[in-house]
């Protein structure tokens, strides 16, 4: 889970209160979360979508269509968050829950592993959002759910391995160091798939992050710029 900025824009057919997924809303969210999922950070390989009530609305009308209250997740995510009620969570598009730092992931790039989420600043939205985390991709609380965390995990090991091979080029091939610093500068961009399991490899590694930590508030600040967006 990584910052998202969301426009300050508000779609217009929100105003009229008949959808709260119109074809306006669902642009703009795919636009402000790049196409992925909230919780996961899945992307291309998402099947179905959901405009999701960060807090339910519970018939409050007001909630229901307010454009800060919603968000662009996958199926799999939403059912998890509404089966297991995760109501209380850090919000993403809240730059003063910390949401990158809050929350430490990690999978080791072999066959079968499970995801890894440490609290790191601690509070009860975060060890939520840890619990929540961990259901999507660790859970088998019933049979379907065990095969979409097991997919979505083959997709992060997938992702995770490809980044690991770029940093490991990086530190071996002297001939082709500009290379493979593009290739890790693109998957560190808000853009690309599982990427706070990518920031925070460079987190743990204190060489690594004097090269490359900085291009994580540069994405930010770049995206806010060329949006118009307010922080």
């Amino acid at each position: 889970m990584i910052y998202v900025q969301k426009s300050s824009a508000i779609p217009s057919s929100l105003a009229r209160q008949t959808s709260y997924s119109g074809e306006d809303v669902t642009d703009q969210l795919n636009s402000d979360f790049h196409g992925k999922c909230y919780i996961c950070e899945q992307k291309e390989s998402i099947r179905t979508y959901n405009v999701e009530h960060f807090s339910p609305h519970r018939g409050d009308t007001f909630i229901k269509y307010d454009w800060n209250n919603l968000f662009l997740s996958c199926g799999h995510c939403n059912s998890v968050k509404t089966a297991k009620k995760f109501d209380d969570i850090l919000n993403c598009s809240d730059a003063t829950h910390h949401v990158e730092e809050a929350i430490r992931h990690y999978c080791n790039p072999f066959p079968k592993e499970f995801a890894l989420f440490e609290v790191k600043i601690e509070s009860t939205k975060a060890s939520n959002t840890r619990d929540l985390l961990d259901k999507t991709f660790n859970g088998e609380h019933t049979g379907f759910k065990k095969l979409e965390s097991a997919n979505l995990r083959a997709l992060l090991l997938q992702e995770i391995k490809e980044f690991s091979d770029f940093l490991e080029g990086f530190e071996e091939d002297e001939d082709e160091k500009e290379y493979y610093s593009n290739k890790i500068i693109q998957h560190l961009k808000n853009d690309t798939a599982f990427t706070a399991f990518k920031r925070w490899i460079i987190r743990d590694n204190l060489a690594l992050n004097e090269t490359f930590g900085s291009y994580f508030e540069k994405e930010i600040t770049n995206n806010n710029s060329i949006l118009g967006r307010k922080t």
